[in-house]
């Protein structure tokens, strides 16, 4: 490696340094994940052990949520260059207080290493290590800053919510299509099923693939498909909604069906793709008889 390979190394190494830091500052749990290599390591023990981008962008956006204000100044520390990869050392300072009142300051350092990519250095791990902590209240306050970074945090849960119910109404329009492919895009491959009809539970994506093909091909005509009052409810990286569904078809006996039922799905955001990882479909049952009660409307 010439002197000029070793400058740009180090040079791009401490750019990726400074990079973390402005992320974090920033609340931008999307790039502080991109700033890591597809299997990077993010430990801060003991309350932190991450592995993955998805891991690492979850886990700082619960992070980020927990602050009031958080301040980050990263110091120039080593680096050792070992061809497409290195390990060096930054020395950190940090003060905050969350939002249950808990405030501190604390210098400390992040061992890391680097990995050489195709998109430049990234972080293969990162472990930080406290070497001074002070849990005395802060005196000071940034409540200006602190209400115009709630605000971002909001406009996500926004944009998670209007993405879930687009997933939704893709599905809607791929059952009126009889598009099996469509409709079992919604579903994590471990999706567990508690549908409406036997079996007790479908485990498996492939399972309520064969479910649902039986299911249109059962069809011969048009379906439609109508949902009302969706509730949607988006936490970090999983979420719920609730609504009542109706399809409406005819079967190739000649039995038309167009009964409501009440419907709960768990999202999980997996990849940066809200999927469904568990389903609920049901009715009311009459205890005194036994029966589903299936001629209520919302």
């Amino acid at each position: 490696m010439s002197n000029l390979e070793s400058i740009v190394d180090r040079f791009e190494i401490e750019a990726l340094r400074s990079e973390f830091t402005d992320a974090v500052m920033m609340r931008d749990p999307d790039r502080l994940a991109s700033l890591f290599t597809e299997d990077g390591v993010w430990r801060i023990p003991p309350i932190v052990e991450l592995t993955g981008r998805e891991q690492i962008r979850a886990g700082s956006k619960r992070l980020q949520g927990q602050w009031d204000y958080f301040v980050q100044t990263t110091h120039p520390g080593t680096i050792h260059l070992e061809g497409s990869t290195a390990v060096g050392r930054a020395y950190i300072c940090e003060l905050a207080r969350l939002r249950d009142g808990r405030s501190g300051l604390n210098y400390a350092v992040y061992h890391d290493r680097y990995q050489r990519t195709e998109d430049g250095w990234k972080f293969a791990e990162r472990v930080y290590e406290v070497r001074y902590l002070d849990t005395t209240p802060l005196a000071g306050s940034a409540p200006q800053a602190a209400e115009e970074e709630t605000m971002p945090v909001e406009d996500n849960k926004k944009n998670d919510e209007a993405e879930i119910k687009r997933v939704i109404e893709g599905g809607v329009e791929a059952l009126r299509a009889k598009d099996l492919d469509g409709v079992m895009s919604m579903y994590a491959p471990e999706l567990v099923s508690f549908d409406i009809v036997p079996p007790l539970q479908y485990v498996g994506a492939d399972a309520y693939r064969k479910h649902w093909g039986e299911a249109l091909s059962s069809f011969p005509g048009p379906i439609n498909y109508e949902i009302v009052d969706l509730s949607i409810t988006v936490g970090d990286d999983v979420a719920f909604a609730h609504s009542f569904n109706r399809l409406s078809a005819t079967m190739a006996n000649g039995q038309k069906i167009g009964n409501w039922l009440r419907w709960t799905a768990c999202f999980q955001k997996i990849n940066g793709k809200w999927l469904i990882v568990h389903m609920q479909a049901s009715v009311p049952v009459d205890l005194m008889t036994g029966r589903a009660v299936i001629d209520l409307k919302p």
